[in-house]
């Protein structure tokens, strides 16, 4: 079975991420698998360019978005039995069902809100759409032809997986009755095969997301100024536009030198920033799952994020896995992160429990649940 993992743009944080990463699983497990993408990267794994992949300068991977995805134009036929398909790219896939006779299965990290009534987070349509969401290439496309499309491309899946249980309740409420369930993403075995140790910790702390309000990036300062204990503060993920102004912030505050800034960094070099650091800053706002916070568990980078009902609730549990704040409490998150850097047995005690807890998301468990319904529907 020639399996094909289809997203528009591999870039795309985590979900990316998981794109990739089930590819690499699915062949390590015996399988033909490649990613099917319109941006023509690849990112070390087997791939195939879908369609059309020619950006203009100012619209990036939104161009062949539009011709390939909302257009259907130029839809190459990708050598494949069956698509998992993530995001907006059910669209795609459906298409593509039609067209080739292709089963689809989804696996979706967050419903298209945008598409049928109030978004669930900040600038949504604009990060899944990038400039197709902006005046005048808005006006390409129709609103309400892309949300039908939508809907009836995730009902028609074979399947439809989701990373967590809220998006699951999310999906639900937008799509009405539909065949689907929890597959939750993992982190790869560089991460499990850590073994953490208190005394192995650095006077680290860690950021390592993506440099968005959704994550909470523009928080960093003001929580790092609350914090008591001695310690530094790393910084990696993909810089945006609000990067340069956030890190003034940490300029203005005097704070400068107690961060090191270190953007678009590899896996491995990442992987060694969380050996080092003994906690790990998660402020994102109603997170659909979050990867890091697994990453962080498994390496003895303790997570703290906010008690607002995301999807991290599902993994952190207050005192045992890692510890959560009072919703968007600068102060009291700032408090957590000192009772880990300040109390050695708090730290210990979630440390070995964190470590048990992460070994369940592991990909050949995530690929088995696939699997499963790939063979047996």
């Amino acid at each position: 079975m020639q399996i094909g993992i289809l997203i528009p743009n591999i870039s795309l944080g985590g979900a990316g991420l998981v794109a990739v990463n089930q590819v690499k699983y699915l062949i390590r497990n015996g399988y033909k698998a490649k990613l099917l993408t319109l941006s023509g990267k690849s990112l070390g794994v087997p791939s195939f360019k879908i369609g059309l992949n020619f950006p203009l300068p100012l619209m990036k991977t939104s161009f062949p978005l539009l011709v390939n995805i909302i257009w259907g134009l130029n839809v190459n036929e990708p050598d494949v039995d069956v698509i998992i398909a993530h995001g907006i790219a059910s669209i795609l896939a459906l298409r593509l069902k039609k067209k080739y006779g292709i089963n689809y299965i989804n696996y979706i990290h967050h419903p298209n809100s945008f598409l049928h009534g109030k978004p669930i987070h900040e600038r949504e349509e604009v990060n899944i759409l990038g400039p197709l969401a902006i005046l005048p290439f808005k006006l390409l496309w129709n609103k309400k032809d892309l949300a039908q499309r939508d809907l009836k491309s995730v009902r028609e899946a074979k399947y439809n997986f989701v990373n967590s249980w809220r998006t699951l309740r999310l999906l639900i409420n937008i799509y009405g009755k539909i065949k689907a369930s929890v597959c939750y993403p993992a982190i790869e075995d560089s991460f499990h095969d850590v073994m953490p140790k208190l005394e192995n910790k650095e006077n680290f702390i860690l950021y390592a997301s993506r440099h968005v309000k959704q994550k909470g990036f523009h928080l960093l300062p003001k929580i790092f100024s609350r914090i008591k204990s001695k310690v530094k503060l790393i910084i990696v993920g993909k810089t945006t536009s609000i990067t340069k102004s956030v890190m003034d912030e940490f300029e203005r505050l005097g704070l400068s030198s107690k961060v090191i800034f270190k953007p678009n960094v590899t896996r491995r070099e990442l992987l060694e920033f969380y050996k080092k650091s003994r906690v790990l800053l998660y402020p994102a706002f109603k997170e659909d799952f979050g990867l890091s916070p697994i990453e962080g568990m498994a390496t003895g980078c303790i997570p703290v994020a906010w008690k607002d009902g995301g999807g991290v609730e599902e993994t952190i549990q207050d005192f045992k896995t890692g510890l959560l704040a009072k919703s968007y409490d600068v102060n009291d998150f700032a408090s957590k992160v000192d009772l880990l850097l300040s109390e050695d047995n708090v730290y210990s005690s979630i440390l070995n429990e964190a470590k048990i807890f992460s070994q369940k998301f592991s990909w050949d468990l995530h690929i088995k649940k696939l699997l499963n319904v790939l063979k047996n529907g």
